[in-house]
């Protein structure tokens, strides 16, 4: 088991060219899959703990109130939105 370990330790740390070139597109791409990765878990996290919470206190939290946003390019799509708002 011991040489196992030595071979992994010496595959994984021993210093080789790769011969690899990282460009600043592929910077931004690890760090936006990382920043989506770490806000996943939050979320999931977050989802747990409520689910655990409800559990224990036999109570669910129910929101009352409609939050609702919407993002457009400009006015002229608002009468694409505006039976939207109305309906809710």
């Amino acid at each position: 088991m011991n040489i196992i370990r030595l071979v992994f330790i010496i595959i994984v740390f021993y210093p080789i060219s790769a011969y690899a070139y990282l460009d600043p597109g592929t910077g931004n791409a690890l760090l936006a899959a990382l920043f989506g990765l770490i806000g996943s878990l939050i979320f999931f996290a977050k989802s747990i703990y409520y689910r655990i919470r409800e559990t224990i206190t036999g109570k669910k939290e129910i929101s009352s109130k409609i939050e609702l946003a919407i993002f457009s390019e400009g006015k002229r799509y608002w009468i694409y939105f505006e039976l939207i708002t109305q309906w809710i």
